[in-house]
């Protein structure tokens, strides 16, 4: 806070002059001590009652707070001698005052060359008179449309524009320039600045999954003693984000649209901004698609343009829904299966050999059997047959081989010591490559006692 009056003060300090000069608040004079070698510094800091710059504050508790030293002001002038060079910290308190913390810079003044010189320093500081309290209430809608309200409790709110003409400075307990709003939506402030004129701001307020824009209001801090009410502060929705519910993309064929069901209804008021982006592994830009709404606004619909997917293709879909009412950013992938295929049938052990003499009675396999015969019905149109194994449902199947016909061989000795069951998933291709969905059945392997 700039001040139109001009003063100085001489001061004597042994053989030192320290000459203070002053035109605004929080500036630095141009005050010097100079000797032929100097490695510390002194700061004053003077206090007097704003605005008046003539009526010196006495009694300010001045704390250093890296040395602890305190000293009490005296005609409004805290003296603290023989500073390092270096950041200074400094906690101003007064009762009836509004209190601070004074950051001072010592520096030194390298201008004769190898003779270290620090520039003595003094600031300073109108004290402000301490107001009483200002009391307000935060809200906040659940949509951009809501007329109904409700407190907005844990957000929080900034006193902006105030001049404490200490700059820079930072705030001091009991003031605080953040309120935190309580469950009926009270905040408070209290110590602010006697008849300051402030601005308090619901801070926007986002935790990951709800976004509200931000309000302000002015105020007048009251008197010390006295309190006065803020205007109500009002926060509406901006964002929310979609929560997705359902997905056929684990299970999606090559005609299939991807469907994502989200947990509410995607709104549209003012402003939509949608962004889809959908890419194949392995090829060359985006793929190009149909985007549809279902009825209620809750399920969208990803289409090829072209009417089919790649089958067995890696698709990777990228999206970015927001409106006025929420959205949701994130990524999925899905692989589609061929819709000219069907899923083979009738997956089961089929028969059990040793050395070729059958060791299966359709009821156990004896353990000496050295082969495994697994079978299932051909599929119509198909040119070969996937095989993957797994000894669990939920874990990942591993690739055994690729079988012209439909069955399949493994070893058996060596399976009955690790496991009585296996997971059987087969699917059946085309020349082409394209593979129609997986026919997965649990095998249970007996051995004969």
């Amino acid at each position: 806070m700039k001040r139109s009056a001009c003063f100085s003060s001489l001061l004597l300090c042994g053989a030192a002059f320290l000459f203070l000069v002053s035109c605004a608040d929080g500036e630095e004079y141009g005050v010097r001590a100079r000797e032929e070698s100097k490695t510390t510094g002194t700061i004053s800091l003077y206090f007097y009652q704003e605005p008046e710059v003539d009526a010196p504050v006495d009694s300010v508790e001045v704390v250093e707070l890296a040395s602890k030293k305190k000293v009490y002001s005296k005609n409004g002038l805290a003296k603290f001698s023989d500073l390092p060079v270096g950041a200074h910290r400094f906690s101003v308190k007064r009762d009836g005052y509004v209190p601070f913390y004074a950051d001072i810079d010592l520096i030194l003044d390298g201008t004769t060359p190898n003779v270290p010189i620090v520039s003595d320093l003094a600031k300073y500081y109108g004290l402000f008179r301490t107001g009483g309290v200002l009391v307000g209430k935060a809200y906040h809608g659940d949509a951009p449309v809501d007329t109904v309200f409700s407190p907005f409790a844990g957000a929080k709110v900034v006193v902006e524009n105030l001049d404490l003409g200490c700059a820079p400075c930072e705030p001091l307990e009991p003031w605080r320039d953040t309120a935190v709003v309580d469950s009926d939506g009270v905040y408070a402030f209290m110590g602010l600045p006697a008849t300051a004129v402030v601005t308090l701001r619901l801070a926007p307020h986002d935790d990951g999954e709800l976004r509200y824009d931000d309000d302000t209001a002015f105020a007048e801090v009251p008197r010390e003693g006295d309190t006065s009410w803020v205007e109500d502060l009002l926060a509406k929705l901006q964002a929310a984000k979609l929560r997705l519910i359902s997905t056929n993309a684990l299970a999606i064929e090559d005609t299939t649209a991807l469907k994502l069901t989200f947990d509410r209804t995607v709104t549209e008021y003012v402003h939509i901004t949608r962004s889809i982006l959908v890419t194949r592994k392995g090829g060359v830009g985006p793929v190009g698609v149909e985007i549809s709404w279902s009825k209620d606004r809750k399920t969208l619909s990803i289409a090829p343009s072209s009417g089919r997917w790649t089958s067995m293709a890696e698709y990777k879909v990228e999206y970015d829904l927001w409106d006025a009412a929420g959205g949701r950013d994130a990524e999925l992938t899905f692989v589609p299966v061929g819709t000219a295929l069907k899923a083979p049938t009738g997956l089961a052990l089929d028969s059990a050999y040793l050395g070729g003499t059958s060791k299966w009675n359709k009821k156990c396999v004896e353990r000496d059997a050295d082969e495994l015969y697994f079978s299932w019905k051909k599929v119509d149109g198909a040119n070969s047959y996937r095989v993957f194994l797994a000894d669990e449902e939920d874990v990942d199947f591993n690739f055994e081989t690729e079988v012209a016909d439909p069955e399949f061989a493994i070893l058996g000795p060596l399976m009955f010591a690790i496991r009585d069951q296996l997971w059987l998933q087969v699917m059946a291709c085309d020349e082409k490559g394209n593979c129609g969905p997986f026919a997965k059945e649990r095998l249970t392997i007996k051995a004969c006692d």
